[in-house]
């Protein structure tokens, strides 16, 4: 499991996590420093696209980038517990952008180059008309010229 943590709501996930596991000596955890494993012109533009995408469909661009890593590398059943430790299942995104097999001098950008792909398409079978990448004033506004 890992958790990269950017807000109370995932901190709150990771220590859940940690309080059950079991306390046997079958598991190291290991806290670093996160390391991104795309540009922030690529960050910007997934995010970007995921305004578009949410203004269209009616989900929140947080809700549009769960879906679209379902849809790009399938679910998987959790089983975990809430905070009264009563169990449930939880239905989330099998990997991320790094598991993406692609050969490059920089395989991490190439990544999530193929990932923005998959949203294009996701795009193109709705028929959304998505901003492109030099549409600067768009990806830093909000609003088309």
């Amino acid at each position: 499991m890992r958790f990269i943590l950017i807000d109370e709501l995932r901190q709150q996930n990771c220590i859940n996590h940690l309080l059950n596991i079991a306390l046997d000596g079958k598991t190291e955890v290991v806290f670093r420093d996160y390391k991104s494993n795309r540009s922030i012109q690529q960050n910007n533009l997934m995010w970007a696209y995921y305004d578009v995408l949410g203004d269209f469909i009616g989900l929140v661009p947080e809700d549009m980038h769960e879906m679209v890593k379902a849809k790009v590398f399938g679910v998987r059943e959790l089983i975990t517990k809430d905070l009264n430790g009563k169990k449930i299942k939880l239905h989330v995104p099998n990997r991320t952008t790094t598991t993406l097999k692609v050969f490059d001098k920089n395989p991490e950008v190439m990544c999530m180059t193929k990932f923005l792909q998959a949203i294009e398409m996701l795009a193109s079978e709705l028929g959304v008309r998505l901003p492109r990448p030099d549409d600067y004033k768009y990806i830093l506004t909000g609003k088309r010229a």
